[in-house]
């Protein structure tokens, strides 16, 4: 593998828990999440809704929980977007957008995180692409450049799982935040054939129901619509949503090694998901960051290194 030229300082805590020093100031630059200014409104229909149809309100929480707010663009273009081979292939009935950079044997696939986009996690392709691998990512169902009005879980596993069979397998996965737990999702819960040697898992949330008891406080949803609403994504996802977490997902042998890194201020994924992670799968390594946050976390330079030689060595 050749050296990136940075020193790296770990100083271990546990057997696979270790504190990474990065050098950055000790205060996440994460931003403050903006609360659409209807959120009111839209709080006081739910209470409303929640107690006279819960089974309505539960569909609606349902349609705003499977669309993306936002689309992300790139505001200004750079040499590795613009050496990116660009394709699209389809998925169902809608036409996701691709990207790859190299031509090794191996290839790493690139999984975004939710209102995000592939090429967010091109800050990884340089050092992979030097080491001989070849990289590919896409932009999931509704989100960049892809088509499609919503996503949800299995949807957008099943599209990771259509991705990993247009390109022949993939040797190791890089994933940011709810790309982490749909590429696990996709392993365990679809194809109990897809495998990978190296899993790296950034800012990772452990379960779904959490990010359910988030959009139910946020929407301040009657107890009744709220349960009504977590088993309409129970049948979805064909599962309790208990289970419906990274530790309880069986993924057997398929995943070989994983590396996890989170920060220790993170404001959208609290540490101590990866550390229940961490806990349960004995063949992972978690590595905490300070001051880095939820979003910097993939674009700084001693993370990029970390990742880069856990997937060549």
């Amino acid at each position: 593998m050749k050296p990136i030229g940075l020193k790296i300082y770990l100083m271990q805590t546990t057997s696979n828990i270790e504190l990474l020093h990065t050098g950055a100031a000790e205060t996440s630059r994460d931003p403050k999440p903006k609360k659409p200014f209807i959120l009111p409104a839209v709080q006081f229909i739910f209470r409303i809704l929640g107690n006279i149809a819960p089974d309505k309100a539960a569909d609606v929480a349902y349609y705003f929980f499977t669309r993306p707010r936002m689309r992300a663009r790139h505001n200004v273009s750079d040499p590795l977007l613009e050496s990116a081979r660009v394709g699209e292939f389809l998925y169902g009935k809608i036409l996701l957008k691709t990207y790859e950079w190299g031509a090794g044997e191996q290839t790493v696939l690139l999984v975004h995180g939710w209102e995000s986009r592939g090429t967010a996690l091109r800050s990884f392709v340089p050092g992979l692409v030097e080491n001989g691998f070849k990289v590919v990512t896409f932009d999931a169902p509704a989100h960049g450049d892809s088509g499609g009005k919503w996503t949800n879980l299995p949807n957008y596993a099943g599209a990771i799982k259509a991705m990993i069979n247009r390109v022949g397998g993939v040797y190791g996965v890089i994933t940011h935040s709810f790309g982490g737990i749909a590429a696990v999702y996709a392993a365990g819960k679809l194809d109990n054939k897809i495998e990978f040697e190296k899993m790296v898992m950034l800012a990772v949330p452990l379960t779904v129901d959490a990010i359910l008891d988030e959009t139910i406080r946020t929407l301040k949803m009657p107890p009744k619509a709220g349960a009504r609403f977590k088993m309409k994504i129970e049948k979805i996802a064909k599962s309790p949503v208990a289970q419906l977490a990274i530790p309880q997902i069986e993924v057997g042998g398929q995943i070989k090694e994983t590396l996890m890194i989170h920060d220790e201020k993170d404001k959208v994924v609290p540490l101590e998901y990866a550390k229940q992670i961490a806990r349960k799968w004995q063949t992972s390594r978690l590595l905490i960051t300070k001051g880095l946050g939820h979003y910097r976390l993939m674009k700084h330079p001693i993370v990029i290194q970390k990742v880069t030689e856990f997937i060549t060595n």
